[in-house]
């Protein structure tokens, strides 16, 4: 989280580090300005790591120094991740906690989607299987998915696109 100087969250971001915004027709992010000089690289974009990994029996295990991306690197490249998302301007604020269920079965959908959101394994093809919602117009179903996709892109760095998939008025008529 990002702290000003004083220990409290940015009033800006939250403390997240970046800022969701809707530009057009499409939300996009960007990294808050209380974020942009990174006190723990300097702004060199990586930062050196103490290891520790055994490479023989016969020497056991040895501590080593590896360079890693640092913090600022990453939040970098999940903020453009998520700008080609391509989700809708007005899901731009989307999110779990600024969902409002009005009754039981939307509180699920929500319950569901955060549960997927929150217990993602990154390239776990196997565990993550994916969730369905499904109910009539204006019940938060693409609001749910608008804040499913924002955490798994900015929070674990997960490729995402928002496709828009619906059946022209005819074809719904005939089913």
């Amino acid at each position: 989280m990002a702290a000003k100087a004083n220990g409290e969250a940015c009033g800006e971001c939250g403390g997240r580090t970046y800022l969701i915004e809707r530009r057009g027709d499409l939300a996009s992010a960007r990294v808050c300005p209380c974020s942009e000089a990174c006190p723990v690289c300097g702004g060199r974009g990586h930062i050196l790591v103490e290891k520790e990994g055994t490479f023989s029996k016969k020497v056991g295990a040895r501590t080593y120094e590896v360079l890693q991306p640092c913090m600022c690197t990453l939040r970098r490249k999940r903020v453009a991740l998520f700008n080609d998302v391509q989700m809708p301007g007005v899901m731009a604020h989307a999110s779990f906690d600024n969902y409002r269920a009005f009754n039981e079965a939307q509180d699920r959908g929500r319950g569901v989607a955060m549960h997927f959101a929150h217990q993602y394994v990154k390239g776990d093809t196997a565990k993550n299987k994916g969730y369905v919602l499904s109910g009539p117009v204006g019940t938060g179903k693409t609001h749910l998915l608008a804040a499913t996709l924002g955490h798994l892109v900015l929070e674990m760095g997960v490729r995402s696109r928002y496709v828009e998939i619906s059946l022209p008025p005819t074809t719904r008529a005939r089913r």
